[in-house]
């Protein structure tokens, strides 16, 4: 999903980040890409990435951040699964 920046509208249905620069600066997102973080079917998070102003989105890139939110997915569940291992008892020998 592709949310275009609209100079009013669009910030107020994203929460104001620290690091999200000031409405009217060079480094102003003029798109954020919206991807689901899916492992093995279930969505399990979602990756934002802004597109900054005067830059452009190819498909190369879409891939890329398509293929960097499976990664972060699996890193994901892989985590709560260590965790979750790890509060499970041991077996003592």
């Amino acid at each position: 999903m592709v949310v275009r920046h609209e100079p009013s509208a669009a910030r107020q249905h994203m929460p104001r980040s620290p690091w999200r620069p000031r409405a009217g600066t060079d480094l102003e997102a003029q798109a954020s890409v919206l991807v689901p973080l899916r492992f093995m079917g279930a969505v399990i998070g979602l990756l934002a990435v802004d597109r900054l102003a005067g830059r452009t989105s190819t498909s190369a890139s879409s891939r890329s951040i398509q293929l960097f939110a499976n990664l972060a997915a699996i890193a994901i569940r892989n985590a709560r699964s260590y965790k979750e291992m790890e509060v499970q008892p041991r077996p003592t020998a």
